[in-house]
């Protein structure tokens, strides 16, 4: 079956009403019926594509079930290159060992540096909670850091 899309395409499907009250001349009322004819057709394929966007999507929801993943708990301090405030993460992530795929962010939150202990306790209460997670702590400053 042939796609009738492309991954990481807009369509737009455009259609004008032209004003036809006042128009006498044949030609240009036949123009404005192919207009709307091609508009319709456009809009028509549009919603094909749609749905098989849809199924194709289904499919794919489907298939992460099946794909063999695991969590991974993260504890990251930020510093902010523009404004060079501290900023803390608590992520838990799923993460697919198929390479391609993007991990998928199950739990985000972030702290500002002040309220690192409270980015500490959820971490560690989380970690608690989760013993078979993988975790990852990275706190260091970095080089660029003064």
């Amino acid at each position: 079956m042939e796609k009738l899309y492309t991954p990481d395409q807009t369509k737009t499907v455009y259609g004008n009403f032209y004003g036809f009250a006042t128009i006498a001349e044949e030609k240009t009322l036949q123009d404005y019926d192919r207009y709307a004819l091609n508009s319709i057709n456009a809009a028509e394929n549009l919603i094909a594509a749609l749905r098989q966007y849809r199924i194709d999507l289904h499919k794919h929801h489907q298939a992460l079930s099946d794909t063999k993943s695991h969590q991974e708990l993260h504890f990251v301090r930020h510093k902010n290159y523009s404004d060079k405030k501290v900023y803390y993460q608590v992520k838990l992530l799923t993460v697919y060992e198929n390479s391609k795929l993007t991990p998928r962010t199950d739990f985000n939150h972030g702290f500002t540096g002040t309220e690192r202990k409270q980015a500490k306790e959820l971490f560690e209460q989380m970690r608690k909670d989760r013993p078979h997670v993988k975790c990852f702590v990275d706190l260091e400053k970095k080089n660029w850091e003064k």
